[in-house]
């Protein structure tokens, strides 16, 4: 089972904007973005998450968070994996 989700590459941006739906509209127009999926709001109407599809790629876009929180998404892999990874990168120095 992969840990990226099928939809998404390995490395997927997320852009922190003031006015998703403002920034949603724009990327529709100018690259002509494709909104997947559902948008997540929060109590105060707040775009919490929403993802568009730029050509082959995914975006994902959220509003400022007032408390200035940072959210990323790092894969979980069983240190016997970066052990192997971090050997296999080290071999070639």
């Amino acid at each position: 089972m992969s840990p990226v989700p099928e939809h998404l590459h390995t490395v997927t941006p997320r852009l922190v904007v003031s006015d998703a739906a403002a920034a949603i509209a724009f990327y529709d127009r100018a690259f002509g973005a494709e909104q997947i999926g559902d948008r997540f709001t929060g109590p105060d109407g707040e775009l919490i998450h929403a993802e568009i599809r730029i050509g082959d790629s995914v975006v994902m876009i959220t509003e400022d968070a007032v408390d200035g929180a940072v959210s990323q998404h790092i894969e979980d892999v069983p240190a016997e994996e970066m052990a192997r990874r971090e050997a296999a990168f080290f071999s070639g120095w």
